[in-house]
């Protein structure tokens, strides 16, 4: 029923049930099972490389995660929030797990297509049901963790349409300034800060951030003292008023929580130190490398800092 066919069974089905396509990357699943349902679907809609794995329905997230040096995996979230239409939702719990199509999303939940989800028939093997190559549609409330077969099939996470590739090139560097006069340092998106800020210079940048949310980040949030004029970042929302800050709600900017929050993907720490007197923070990629004033405290969240992977160069071809 979830399963990918064992070649040596294929002999037991019927020539109709075993008529076999090949997809994006020369990628082949069986006719009729949920794996060449989900597959023909995301080849139809995703971007290029399209379905580039391969595998039983349960070996689908870590298959399609891979070759993040060059980018092509693809982004997997296991946030059930985070569907989007053209994601491929992965259910575990069983033997070959399942895969299904999300066509569409609303705030209480999301509309699969699938192949071969329904009564086991008796007689065939590999867990073929009455509606293998019969595509049907399901809502799936997000209330429920799109837990299926009285909680026996569990939702394992989406393979999302966007590539790591594309992913990357989603980012922005976190530039630093420094103003010698306050001590203050300050980090922001902004390439002109210093322009528009009297007394800031820009040092260098410290990894990439996003602007906006991406699976599996988190805020960073930015508060700022108007007496000592110092800036202070963390990753939780927190009253900071009997210190004498406000948050700054300008810019928000989004990284990782954690090294591996996006599976086939390991992002680098931003190690937070604090001065010998307590006043200012500094955040960096370095580790073990900063001397006084400074003292670590602790890796406050994850950044990429990785070139945005290039696209190959194109092949000219000749005319004759």
């Amino acid at each position: 029923m979830r399963d990918r066919l064992n070649p040596g069974k294929i002999a037991f089905v019927a020539l109709a049930l075993i008529a076999i396509q090949a997809f994006g990357q020369a990628q082949v699943f069986p006719r009729g099972y949920c794996t060449y349902w989900a597959a023909k679907r995301f080849d139809e809609t995703s971007p290029s490389p399209h379905c580039n794995w391969e595998g039983n329905a349960n070996e689908w997230i870590p298959n399609a995660a891979k070759q993040p040096s060059n980018g092509y995996g693809w982004v997997i979230s296991t946030n059930v929030h985070d569907a989007e239409p053209g994601a491929i939702v992965v259910f575990g719990g069983t033997r070959y797990g399942h895969v299904a199509f999300v066509e569409s999303v609303s705030p209480t939940g999301i509309t699969v297509s699938e192949m071969n989800w329904g009564k086991e028939v008796d007689g065939f093997p590999d867990h073929i049901t009455d509606n293998f190559d019969v595509p049907t549609t399901t809502f799936l409330p997000f209330s429920t963790g799109l837990k299926r077969d009285d909680g026996a099939s569990k939702f394992e996470g989406y393979i999302l349409p966007h590539t790591l590739r594309s992913l990357i090139a989603e980012t922005k560097p976190w530039n630093v300034y420094y103003n010698k006069t306050t001590g203050d340092i300050t980090y922001t998106l902004s390439g002109t800060y210093g322009a528009t800020h009297k007394g800031y210079a820009l040092v260098r940048s410290e990894g990439r951030v996003f602007d906006h949310r991406v699976p599996n980040t988190i805020p960073i949030y930015t508060y700022y003292n108007l007496d000592t004029r110092i800036h202070f970042y963390c990753r939780e929302e927190a009253d900071l008023s009997k210190l004498g800050f406000s948050e700054q709600k300008d810019e928000t900017v989004y990284a990782f929580e954690e090294k591996d929050s996006l599976p086939g993907f390991s992002a680098v720490p931003i190690n937070r130190y604090v001065s010998d007197d307590g006043a200012t923070h500094l955040y960096t990629l370095l580790k073990d490398q900063v001397g006084k004033p400074w003292k670590f405290e602790r890796a406050e969240f994850y950044v990429v800092n990785q070139p945005i992977p290039q696209d190959p160069p194109a092949v000219a071809l000749s005319q004759h």
